[in-house]
């Protein structure tokens, strides 16, 4: 699986070959992976996270922070008046 999404992006076509020493890491980290989606499938599911919780932490991962290289500080975003 992991060779067909490293590539889908740029190349659907092409799969991009992993040392066979990295495999078994690979497949672990694949299966931890979805592990975690499942895990949290049934949390949603069951009531225990809620859509809104997913939200808001999928804001909190993918909004800039003040201190990222495409936003400006704080400071310099709102300028005094006087």
């Amino acid at each position: 699986m992991l060779p067909r999404v490293t590539a889908a992006v740029s190349n659907p076509y092409y799969g991009k070959l992993f040392p066979r020493r990295d495999e078994a890491h690979l497949r672990t980290v694949e299966a931890l992976c979805f592990a975690w989606l499942v895990a949290i499938g049934a949390l949603t599911w069951h009531g225990t996270i809620r859509l809104r919780q997913l939200f808001l932490a999928y804001l909190l991962l993918t909004w800039p922070s003040t201190g990222s290289a495409t936003s400006p500080p704080i400071a310099m975003a709102t300028p005094a008046r006087r």
